[in-house]
């Protein structure tokens, strides 16, 4: 019972501390390992439905402190009026809940085919439910790692990633995406796969370099990473924009330019149109071109010509509208055949940052995981993370 109370205060606590500052902390130091995150799961949902691995589930309203055990799977879904959340039919008064799996912070919890550590938040906002997982940063690693990595490349790489990831989430938690959230789940900031990604070696590749990070003035900076970069990475100020303070070197990179990915995809011209927002009608006659490079060879805008109009469009835009599968990244010539536009290229993702088949072959080679982040962010420290909240 002891044993029971002293974590059920150890794990409200933590939450306590996941929900302040600007961006919904408790305003008090704690150390990043001990930093919760806020990692959106899922929004705009009607209906939610959650499970835990031991068959029983702890419900929390925000501004109380007792949890309510429920057996079996939850259901949780908006009340008639809008304003509620209710629970296998029961009315909640809070607009937001936190869940868990077990008696333990650490006992799983099922939501889609996902299992998480820590606690679910569902939040009821006027686009619909919000859930969050809020997770201690280094139990967050444990299962991200394997999202972006093999747990079985070189060790030296997996560190290298680990403080990539771990910087890029704590940079995040300064300046989160949304007030309910730090960051999402997905490749828009760090896929995440949660409880069934862990893996042996991916923790000790957490605990071997726990609170380390990417520094510039002893802040975490931005840490972005990719797959291959083709040869050279990129300056984040060119492929995004001028506002972009971290990330501005372009390094060159062993690997992709011994062993370059090549890929090639075609796309209808009306996709191009229809995304572009580009009538049909206008189709024919038309011309495409690369408007620009940047000066590693990437592609930075599409030039579109049009009935004596011209259109274009940043490299990076037209990435993510026509899938970054199918354009796996800017370094790419185009022509036109017939009805269809031919890209053709190397590398795999934006470019900027770490190179992640570039830091495994580093590793191979000898080189250590500081050694590598020295490559790919040039003139920044790795530090021990320093309290900031």
């Amino acid at each position: 019972m002891q044993l029971f109370l002293l974590s059920f205060l150890c794990f409200y606590s933590a939450l306590l501390l996941g929900l302040t500052t600007s961006a919904g902390r408790n305003e008090v130091v704690r150390s990043y390992s001990n930093t919760p995150l806020r990692v959106l799961l899922d929004k705009g949902q009607q209906e939610l439905r959650i499970k835990s691995a031991l068959n029983l589930i702890y419900v929390k309203e925000v501004d109380q402190e007792l949890w309510t055990k429920f057996t079996g799977q939850v259901v949780i879904k908006i009340s008639r009026s809008k304003k509620n959340i209710t629970i296998n039919g029961n009315l909640f008064k809070s607009s937001a809940i936190y869940l868990r799996g077990g008696p333990q912070h650490t006992d799983p919890i099922q939501y889609a085919s996902g299992f998480y550590r820590g606690a679910l938040k569902v939040t009821l906002t006027p686009e619909g439910l919000l859930m969050t997982n809020i997770i201690p940063l280094e139990s967050y690693l444990y299962g991200q790692i394997a999202g972006e990595m093999n747990p079985s490349w070189e060790m030296e790489a997996l560190k290298a990633q680990v403080v990539a990831a771990r910087t890029y989430a704590m940079y995040m938690i300064k300046h989160p995406k949304h007030p309910l959230y730090d960051l999402e789940k997905g490749t828009g900031d760090q896929v995440y796969l949660g409880a069934q990604s862990e893996a042996v070696r991916i923790k000790i590749a957490v605990e071997s370099t726990r609170d380390q990070v990417v520094t510039k003035g002893s802040l975490p900076i931005k840490t972005y990473y990719h797959s291959r970069c083709g040869g050279f990475t990129e300056s984040a100020k060119l492929v995004w924009n001028n506002s972009e303070k971290y990330n501005r070197t372009s390094v060159p990179c062993q690997y992709c330019q011994k062993f370059p990915y090549l890929w090639k995809t075609s796309v209808k011209a009306h996709e191009i149109f229809k995304v572009l927002k580009i009538p049909l009608e206008k189709l024919k006659p038309f011309k495409i071109s690369i408007a620009n490079k940047s000066s590693t060879g990437r592609v930075k805008e599409i030039a579109i010509e049009t009935d004596h109009e011209k259109h274009s469009i940043n490299s990076e835009v037209l990435r993510h509208l026509l899938g970054y599968a199918n354009v796996k990244s800017t370094r790419f010539d185009l022509k036109i055949n017939e009805d269809e536009i031919q890209f053709q290229g190397t590398g795999a993702g934006h470019g900027v940052g770490m190179c992640q088949w570039g830091a495994q072959f580093l590793a191979k080679n000898g080189k250590s995981y500081r050694e590598i982040l020295a490559h790919y962010y040039p003139s920044y420290k790795i530090e021990s993370a320093q309290p900031y909240f």
